[in-house]
């Protein structure tokens, strides 16, 4: 996992990865737009891609990437605590994404060997499977 912070520039609260050595995921920067859904254990949030650019101030500021629309889950960490602490933790978030990273990571690699011819390809239309595509985390959430 990665990492992570928020900035604000101007309206929109950017989350920027800061880079885990070995780790999975893009490394790329997404303006969270608006909440979309709140969850049980967070928010889901619009996001949008997002180039981070240096301003004549010495700053960065986001420049949207065309077409790259994603949707951001945010686990609050202290919500998650709290429905342990309660007893009423149904299921495990943390090793949702935990299992939702390595699947990614797993079918990467497959397709990479199936693709170089030294790995068995894998099975089904891995195209059809709705995949994390980064996942960072600080203190306070994932």
């Amino acid at each position: 996992m990665h990492s992570r912070r928020f900035s604000r520039f101007d309206a929109w609260e950017v989350l920027t990865p800061a880079v885990a050595a070995g780790g999975g995921g893009t490394g790329r920067s997404y303006a969270l737009l608006r909440s979309v859904k709140n969850a049980i254990y967070g928010a889901v949030w619009e996001a949008f891609g997002v180039a981070l650019h240096p301003t004549a101030s010495g700053g960065l500021a986001p420049r949207l990437v065309a077409a790259d629309h994603f949707a951001i889950k945010v686990i609050d960490k202290a919500r998650v605590e709290r429905h342990v602490a309660a007893g009423h933790l149904d299921e495990d978030p943390m090793k949702e994404v935990r299992c939702m990273a390595w699947m990614r990571d797993r079918i990467a690699e497959r397709g990479a060997a199936a693709a170089a011819g030294t790995g068995p390809s894998i099975p089904g239309d891995p195209t059809r499977l709705a995949m994390v595509v980064d996942v960072y985390e600080d203190d306070a959430s994932v």
